[in-house]
């Protein structure tokens, strides 16, 4: 990945830490790869449940492709992740399935 530079575990900014979107679709292919991520990034929400420190909490996927009461509602779209921060501003990953093919779109 020749264009990657992470400096900090967070992802938020910092003038050293950049990438590329062929080196985030790089990383998004391997992600996509690993069952257990497939899994979570595809899945719209989540419940995690009740322990002894804290009560039931959900989580909700903000991929607004996914969601057939979205605007932007895409069918075959599997999931992926959106991003953004002020000063980078607004990023996604998507994985599209759809009649055999599968495509991977960073933006």
């Amino acid at each position: 990945m020749p264009n990657l530079s992470f400096t900090s575990p967070s992802g938020l900014h910092k003038d050293s830490h950049y990438t590329s979107p062929y080196d985030m679709a790089l990383i998004a292919k391997a992600a996509y790869e690993n069952e257990t991520f497939r899994e979570f990034f595809t899945t719209a929400t989540y419940t995690i449940p009740r322990t002894n420190k804290s009560e039931e909490r959900f989580c909700s996927n903000t991929h607004k492709m996914m969601f057939e009461s979205s605007p932007y509602y895409f069918d075959g779209v599997l999931g992926g992740k959106t991003g953004h921060t002020s000063q980078a501003g607004y990023t996604l990953v998507t994985f599209y399935e759809k009649d055999g093919m599968r495509l991977l779109v960073v933006t």
